[in-house]
Formats: structure tokens, C-alpha cells, sequence
């Protein structure tokens, strides 16, 4: 890769582009833009990082709080800034042992100096965030404590009133019908073998359907099986219900 960590070089990259409407690549999926006075690097469809000709930096995740985006975001700050996460929240950072990290949001601003703006706004945004994110994670947890290797075998053996939300998948491994169904099942207690298909598709397994019946062989012998049904369960369920970052602006 080739991320630019400062005005000037990102618009020096920026110029030797082939053609200025299609932009300079980077990196994988990553174009440079010139706009105007700002330089924007692009991740697909977001504007994830835009040098300012004052020095300054813009950062946006769009909403996609990946790894792929952390990462050309992380490689645009210059030292000793970084951009860290701490119980899936992102933070921009004076450091890996920084003690007091900004809280990652959209629209951050970053000074030629260094400095990250941050309105105490954003701060209260974050402390409410991460209460309810807390208590997701218990409610996640009584949902699963509560599933028995019985209720496994039932949604095996009796799946055709699954959650239509669940089922439906698109060609690109996306769910029309979005995330709201999720959040209703652990509020209902209701598990159902589309919802472990879902968690499982998430994990990426090779063959969701050949690890379901793993854990369904496993559920038939009295068991709940650790990798095969509950931590991926635990892992989609958080990751789907809580929430990484503070959209502001």
C-alpha cells in the first residue's frame, strides 16, 4: 500500500493518476480524489479520509465500522497518532498506551497539529452508548444461556416458521430485510435455525450448513457445542447489536 499521511504527499499521489476522474489507487478498493483544495481517499463509496490543505483531516467510516476501513484510516494518521479499538469502540489515539483516547465519530476532525476535536456532546454520546451496548451484552447472554441442546433440536427438526428476515439472503451475502428482526428474537427469546444460519454465514465458515449439523449432532448427545454454535452465535449477535462508534456529524 501507498497511504499518504499528509496533504502534500496524498496530492502529489493524487496527480500522478492516469486519469483524475478515476482517481489513483492505493490500495485495494482505495482511490485518491483530487476536489477542489482537498484530496479525499476514497474506500468504495466513502470519502474515509479528506487532507485539507491546511493540514488537517477529515474522517468518515460511512458506517462501515470494518477492518478494512479501520486499517486505511489507522495508515493515513501520522505518528504517534493511531486509530485503536477498546470493546469494539474505535478511538483515535496519541499512542497505543494513550490514557485518555478521542472516541472515533464521523465527521472527526484532526488539526495539522495533531490535536482531535472533540465537543463534550460526543463524550455524553458515548457514555450512553456504551450503557446500552452493556446491557445488550447481558441481554445476548441470557439469550444463549437460555438456548438447551432441546431447543436446538426443535429449530432442526422444526424450522418452517422461521424468521422470513432470517432467510432471505441476497446473492451478495446481504440481508434485504436488514437487522431490526435480530435485536426482536433476543428480546423475544426466540431461536430459530435461520438465525444460526445467519450467525454461522457471518463467521464464514466454509460450509455453514456442514458446521449447523455439527451442532445439531452435538445438541442430539446433550450438548451445546462451543465453536460451532455458541460463540458464533455470541459474536454476530454483539457485533449486530451494539454499536462501535458515535455518528455525529
Amino acid at each position: 500500500m501507498s497511504i499518504p499521511t499528509t496533504y502534500e504527499s496524498a496530492l502529489a499521489l493524487a496527480r500522478k493518476a492516469r486519469s483524475l476522474d478515476k482517481g489513483k489507487p492505493v490500495a485495494n478498493n482505495t482511490r485518491l480524489y483530487i476536489d477542489g483544495d482537498d484530496v479525499r481517499m476514497r474506500l468504495h463509496a466513502t470519502d474515509v479520509v479528506t487532507f485539507h490543505a491546511d493540514g488537517s483531516l477529515t474522517l468518515r467510516a460511512g458506517g462501515w465500522y470494518t477492518v478494512t476501513t479501520k486499517d486505511r484510516i489507522h495508515s493515513a494518521l501520522a505518528g504517534p497518532l493511531v486509530l485503536m479499538s477498546r470493546k469494539g469502540r474505535w478511538y483515535v489515539a496519541q499512542g497505543w498506551n494513550d490514557p485518555a483516547p478521542v472516541p472515533f465519530y464521523e465527521g472527526m476532525v484532526i488539526d495539522a497539529d495533531g490535536s482531535v476535536r472533540v465537543e463534550e456532546s460526543v463524550r455524553y454520546a458515548v457514555a450512553d452508548e456504551d450503557a446500552r451496548n452493556a446491557q445488550m451484552r447481558k441481554d445476548v447472554k441470557r439469550f444463549l444461556d437460555g438456548i438447551t441442546p432441546e431447543r436446538i433440536v426443535d429449530a432442526f427438526e422444526h424450522s418452517g416458521g422461521d424468521c422470513l428476515g432470517c432467510q432471505m439472503v441476497a446473492d451478495d451475502g446481504t440481508y434485504p430485510m436488514g437487522d431490526d428482526c435480530v435485536a426482536l428474537h433476543v428480546e423475544e427469546n426466540y431461536f430459530h435455525l435461520a438465525l444460526l444460519m445467519r450467525a454461522l454465514r457471518a463467521k464464514n465458515f466454509g460450509d455453514p450448513a456442514f458446521v449447523a449439523q455439527l451442532a445439531y449432532t452435538d445438541a442430539m448427545h446433550g450438548m451445546v457445542s462451543r465453536p460451532f454454535f455458541r460463540d458464533p452465535m455470541r459474536k454476530f449477535l454483539v457485533k449486530t447489536l451494539t454499536t462501535g462508534a458515535v455518528a455525529v456529524a
